[in-house]
């Protein structure tokens, strides 16, 4: 039992350091799968047209250059190598442009209403706090 609750804790911990090494950076010239999901969110943003064939070609570069500057990740004008290749920034971006938005987030919109009158606290108070409560 002790060898396996140590052999689970050991996966557990270093499972999240293999899952993202394996994450790629996507350049000209390459196909798969994370080719396809990757135009898949340009054109859900609206950054590449017609349909995620798989393979990144001059378009999904175009369309990741566009993105790229739009989110200030790199532009042409900058001496940094990178443009136009979906390396960790620009997929992290990417998937937190697409992502959904979560209801506390909405911004201008109240989800209760304003607290009104007096607070009125009830319950267990400890023993230090009790001659100044």
């Amino acid at each position: 039992m002790y060898k396996r609750l140590l052999l689970l804790t050991s996966v557990c911990m270093f499972a999240p350091f293999f899952v993202f090494a394996a994450a790629r950076s996507l350049s000209v010239g390459l196909s798969g799968s994370d080719v396809t999901t990757l135009q898949q969110e340009l054109i859900a943003q609206g950054y590449l047209s017609g349909s995620a064939t798989g393979y990144f070609g001059a378009l999904t570069q175009a369309a990741v250059q566009k993105f790229q500057c739009a989110r200030g990740i790199i532009c042409a004008g900058s001496g940094v190598s990178g443009y136009g290749i979906a390396g960790p920034k620009t997929q992290a971006a990417l998937a937190s442009a697409s992502a959904p938005v979560q209801p506390g987030t909405l911004s201008g919109v109240s989800l209760t209403n304003p607290a009104t009158g007096k607070f009125e606290f009830s319950g267990w108070l400890p023993y230090w706090r009790a001659a100044t409560s």
